[in-house]
């Protein structure tokens, strides 16, 4: 993991995180509006999700993880 700060570390994970997510949505053929009806979010919020800038709530992760078939473990794992 490239971080070494505390800060950088939190950097990281949520541009991991915004990435898997994408990644993983596009693998089910899932458009960002198909996404947020079926996980009950608004599209800015997802917008900011998959670009690594926003912080997510615990139960939006579930929501989004459930919608996409997976488990919150692995939208926040490194994929290298």
């Amino acid at each position: 993991m490239p971080a070494t700060t505390l800060a950088g570390m939190d950097t990281f994970l949520r541009k991991t995180l915004g990435q898997n997510i994408k990644a993983r949505r596009e693998e089910l053929g899932l458009s960002k509006v198909d996404l947020c009806i079926a996980a009950d979010i608004q599209r800015p919020i997802l917008d900011r999700i998959e670009q690594g800038l926003g912080n997510i709530r615990l139960d939006t992760l579930q929501s989004l993880a459930d919608v996409l078939k997976t488990t919150p473990s692995d939208l926040i794992k490194d994929p290298n």
